[in-house]
């Protein structure tokens, strides 16, 4: 099986339109998030149709992290926004990771570049240390689906969702908590929130045995 790794990298590199805009040192720092999210996304891909697919949606990060960062201090918070929402857009395709909303609110008072660009490519990994929560499962147990997921990562990530449910009681509370912190992910509300749900749905589940 080919690895589109290098392909995807090469690409990046002769579109110099990605980094128009861009000093040096900001071209360098999304040349080297991009080969690390390529590193990840490449083995994944399993054809010349989904390379291109896969190409476009990189491209498509690139490109609009590049223009928040040079047209940042020229718009207000609505426009952050929408340009959040786009790359989250984008991101969800790759089943990456969606702005928080410490992510938007840092972005709102944050005008210096390297800053808005470090924040943006720390946040936007597709390969984070802890991938646990990286398909969205909803309440019917039904996973949103990525262009990467095969059926037997799904089946994998369900599996772990549903380890120690042994009861149909105990699924229930488990689709209600998943449901609770999916709405809370579309929100774009912080990890602690999230969890401060589900363990408060815990904690009450508790109390009524």
């Amino acid at each position: 099986m080919a690895d589109y790794s290098e392909k995807l990298m090469d690409a990046v590199l002769s579109n110099s339109a990605l980094t128009d805009g861009l000093n040096d040192d900001e071209a360098d720092m999304v040349y080297k998030w991009a080969r690390a999210q390529i590193e990840f996304l490449g083995p994944k891909v399993k054809s010349d149709e989904m390379f291109d697919e896969v190409r476009g949606y990189v491209f498509g990060l690139i490109d609009t992290m590049s223009l928040i960062v040079r047209r940042r201090k020229d718009h207000d918070a609505v426009w952050v926004n929408e340009k959040l929402d786009e790359l989250d857009a984008i991101s969800r395709e790759l089943d990456g990771p969606i702005a928080t909303n410490e992510l938007r609110h840092t972005l709102h008072d944050k005008t210096d570049r390297r800053e808005i660009l470090i924040q943006l490519v720390q946040h936007y990994d597709l390969d984070p240390p802890d991938i646990s929560n990286r398909t969205t499962v909803y309440a019917s147990g039904e996973p949103r689906r990525g262009i990467l997921d095969t059926d037997d990562d799904i089946t994998v990530k369900l599996d772990e969702v549903f380890a120690d449910v042994d009861s149909t009681a105990g699924r229930i509370a488990k689709d209600v908590m998943e449901a609770l912190r999916n709405i809370a992910r579309e929100a774009g509300s912080s990890r602690d929130v999230i969890e401060d749900v589900a363990d408060k749905i815990d904690l009450e589940d508790d109390e009524g045995e």
